[in-house]
């Protein structure tokens, strides 16, 4: 009978002794199981949280030139822009043609080798710097390896975890107008507007879209002005109008000048300008809109001669009804000397 207990001891010893050592690969799966199902969750987020589009696409028959701004929509950060892929639909004579274009970084010479596509600038990228962020546009440039056909490209750009977007010119719905499919007129909408679903999910005309400025503006007037942007303002209604733009003077001793000038004694309002003076400092004006306002009489400039420095401005005005009317951005020189607002530089209205 002792004998028989000892056996039976020895073999719940060494169940015992195995059951521990079976332990760890155990809890190992399970934490395996644990940190996959996790890594999984976190991949789906990243991918329903991003979301692009595309804008502004830029053509021209007999040209390899294909220009366009990727937008991010959603709240994941864009940044490899080395692992997205590109394809261009595009005419060739009387076939179609795609071609797939390599990433090749920064613009650097303004237009890339054939076949690749660069980012030019990025807009309001002062918070993360080379980041595509929420609300933020690439304007990207491409260069196919033969002339366009015509102006029927198509743009598909698919992110680094997958999303894809395409988009083009060639959108045409045969037995249909624009105005029976949408709120907006056959006329479309204004030059600072896009077609965008509205809040009842029908498509409508949208502001909040940057208006570029598409060749330099330059100045050597120190009485009369000269026009940045006509700004078209919606009437009856208060607009608020975001302009930056990048400025230079052919002498660094004299200033660029800005103003606001509505086209209708009945828009009023202010607008707030933030000239940089010095290194470290900047003048700020705040001049109400009249048919004939006052400048920032800015007398220092913070840069030597034609070096570009930053000029913001910031509107808010009250249209009445009279239609059309428009806030003209316009410019002066100090004194005697060039002053240039650079192509490029941009404006945001709302509504």
């Amino acid at each position: 009978m002792g004998l028989s207990a000892a056996i039976s001891g020895g073999i719940m010893m060494v169940a015992f002794v195995m059951i521990l050592m079976m332990l760890p690969p155990i809890l190992e799966n399970i934490f395996s199981v644990q940190e996959a199902g996790s890594s999984r969750s976190d991949h789906n987020d990243v991918i329903s949280n991003t979301d692009i589009s595309t804008r502004r696409l830029e053509t021209q028959v007999g040209s390899s030139k294909v220009n366009f701004t990727l937008v991010n929509e959603g709240s994941e950060n864009l940044w490899k822009f080395e692992n997205f892929d590109m394809f261009v639909e595009y005419s060739v004579g009387s076939s179609k043609r795609t071609e797939e274009l390599t990433y090749s970084g920064k613009c650097l010479d303004g237009v890339p080798q054939v076949r690749k596509w660069c980012i030019q600038t990025i807009t309001d990228d002062f918070k993360d710097p080379n980041i595509l962020n929420l609300g933020e546009g690439a304007r990207i440039r491409t260069n196919l390896s033969q002339d366009l056909a015509d102006t029927n490209v198509v743009i598909t750009v698919v992110t680094d975890n997958g999303i894809i977007n395409t988009s083009g010119y060639d959108f045409t719905i045969e037995e249909a107008t624009l105005e029976s499919l949408t709120n907006v007129t056959n006329s479309g909408c204004a030059v600072n507007q896009i077609i965008k679903v509205n809040s009842t999910g029908f498509w409508d005309c949208a502001g909040g879209v940057p208006v570029y400025l598409t060749s330099d503006v330059t100045c050597t007037s120190t009485v009369a002005y000269c026009t940045v942007f006509t700004i078209p303002l919606t009437p009856s209604s208060a607009n608020m109008i975001t302009a930056k733009l990048i400025a230079d003077s052919t002498n660094g001793n004299n200033a660029v000048q800005i103003r606001g000038r509505a086209t209708d004694a009945g828009a009023t309002g202010s607008c707030y300008f933030d000239t940089l003076t010095t290194a470290t400092g900047d003048n700020i004006d705040v001049i109400p809109v009249s048919t004939n306002p006052a400048d920032t009489a800015t007398t220092a400039w913070a840069a030597a001669s034609n070096i570009s420095v930053p000029m913001m401005v910031e509107c808010t005005v009250e249209a009445d009804a009279t239609s059309p009317q428009n806030l003209i951005l316009e410019i002066q020189q100090e004194a005697a000397s060039t002053g240039t607002i650079h192509a490029n530089s941009y404006y945001i209205k709302t509504p």
